[in-house]
């Protein structure tokens, strides 16, 4: 890795960019190619993973040339789209950028967007009533998209989403208001949040990056992570709710489900005004601990931590 980082370093410098544009491109790269080679990347490969190193500099140093943006931080509004149907699908991957979904006051489904350069190679289509977003696709990973780059999709409150599909590497991304039949996000590194949605089904993978729920309703939650952590609170899971975790902790405030299966190998789970009407905790040296403050019984739950402890406070109650 090190040998390409310093050719690309040197490509950089040819084309006069400054300093702290080579930095950034430099340590965005770093951080992509470290990804890959821990989902198995040689080093052997990864000129051709990521390109030749000259023609990289001169795709970056053409798009950091474009003039900037009369206001590097105003929003402003891509594309418009009249939504013939009442169903909506989404299909979205990026990479840097971060994007807020949310329901909108207009009857047309808009796209906004705030960064300090023109917005160039991506793919935006609306297409038999599916919406696609998508960072320049040439070469996903070794693209190096603005971090600045922010978006908005807001869909309108009398459209139904069908599906919505999220894949992201870096960037973050919220979820407000919406109620899609179906959620799925994949992400490696971006913090996750959804507040008020209303699902049939929410799947989510994500291996460093945080998550949060907040007042949510679904019928089926399926999370899991490698070392990032996840909170739900206020939040309603009317029949099952499946979390599977290397390391990461999972805690739960006011929170209701039917059944709960939660595996993991050193993450702990901690739990306050949380009533599964089953659960079933899995761990090698995991915590669980759950204080509530209503009357519950414990009793029926099935739980085994190797090294881990398990503790209840509260009112029991008698099965």
């Amino acid at each position: 890795m090190k040998t390409y980082i310093e050719d690309l370093r040197q490509a950089l410098k040819r084309k006069n960019m400054s300093d702290a544009s080579i930095e950034e491109i430099i340590q965005d790269h770093e951080e992509m190619i470290e990804i890959a080679l821990n989902e198995g990347l040689i080093e052997a490969d990864i000129r051709t993973k990521f390109g030749d190193p000259v023609k990289v500099a001169e795709e970056l140093a053409e798009q950091t040339s474009d003039d900037p943006l009369s206001e590097p931080d105003e929003w402003k509004v891509h594309s418009t789209y009249e939504l013939e149907e009442k169903t909506l699908s989404i299909d979205v991957h990026l990479v840097n950028e971060q994007i807020l979904y949310r329901v909108g006051k207009k009857k047309e489904l808009v796209l906004r967007y705030s960064s300090k350069h023109a917005l160039k190679g991506y793919d935006i289509s609306l297409d038999n009533n599916l919406f696609t977003l998508r960072a320049p696709s040439r070469k996903m990973l070794s693209f190096i998209s603005d971090k600045h780059v922010e978006f908005v999709l807001e869909v309108p409150e009398s459209v139904m989403v069908g599906s919505l599909s999220h894949k992201g590497v870096n960037g973050d991304s919220e979820y407000k208001g919406l109620n899609p039949e179906k959620l799925v996000v994949d992400t490696t590194n971006g913090d996750l949040t959804l507040q008020g949605i209303r699902a049939d089904r929410i799947t989510i993978h994500s291996v460093n990056g945080d998550l949060s729920l907040k007042t949510c309703s679904v019928r089926e939650l399926v999370l899991s992570s490698v070392s990032g952590d996840a909170g739900l609170s206020e939040t309603e899971v009317s029949d099952c709710f499946k979390w599977h975790a290397v390391s990461g902790d999972l805690e739960l405030e006011s929170t209701t489900c039917d059944q709960c299966l939660f595996e993991v190998v050193s993450g702990d789970v901690s739990g306050k005004e949380f009533y599964p009407n089953s659960l079933s905790f899995k761990s090698v040296s995991g915590d669980l601990d759950v204080y509530n403050l209503k009357e519950f019984s414990p009793s029926s739950w099935k739980t085994k931590s190797l090294s881990g402890d398990v503790s209840f406070h509260g009112c029991f109650r008698v099965a």
